[in-house]
This record gives C-alpha cells, structure tokens and sequence, in this order.
C-alpha cells in the first residue's frame, strides 16, 4: 500500500488478498501509540496500531498479534489497550533519560 493508505488497508491486501497470506508486516507511522481509550494524547485521536491489531483479529481471525513499538517514547496508549489481552504481544523499546525512569 502506499504511505497515505489506512491502518486497514494492509491487513485487507496481505492477509488474503492477492497470495492468501497467514502473516504479514506492515510498518506504519503514525501509530497513535499514546492515545489511551477515554483521552486523545500526543497529537493523537485513534491509536491506529490498535485498530489495526484489532481489525486483523476480527476480519481475518488471527488468533495472535505481536506489536512492535520502536520510538523516542513509550506507546503508553497501546500497552493499556492490550496489557490485559494474551492474544496480542506488545514489545515497546524506548529512550529512558535518566536511572530513574529505567526503575518504573
């Protein structure tokens, strides 16, 4: 898809489109990664990555996920979506400023 597609199109185009894929990888930016379910934060209204993640399990019937978050900052928003949920992975590696912040 090209860059100005949506957090849907990929899913729909590999996972059964043209090759009938069981996976897939999409590498999207902006994810959205802050915005939590009741607020919009860091210049977000939809955690796209979320939605995503979501849609494939629904659509598609992927039984698992894996998120993989590589940024400046933590995607707070996207853990809390899916902290309770096994069936989607999330892996956030992130800049830690001090010795402080690495203990939280």
């Amino acid at each position: 898809s090209s860059s100005s597609s949506s957090s849907t199109d990929y899913p729909d185009e590999g996972m059964g489109g043209r090759d009938g894929a069981a996976a897939g990888f999409a590498l999207v930016r902006p994810p959205g990664h802050h915005v939590l379910a009741a607020r919009p934060m860091g210049f977000g209204l939809l955690n796209t990555v979320s939605l995503a993640a979501r849609y494939v399990q629904a659509k598609h019937q992927m039984q698992r996920v894996l998120i993989f978050d590589f940024d400046v900052h933590h995607g707070n928003g996207t853990m809390e979506a899916f902290y309770d949920d096994p069936s989607v992975l999330y892996v956030s590696t992130h800049q830690v400023n001090d010795a402080s912040e690495a203990e939280e």
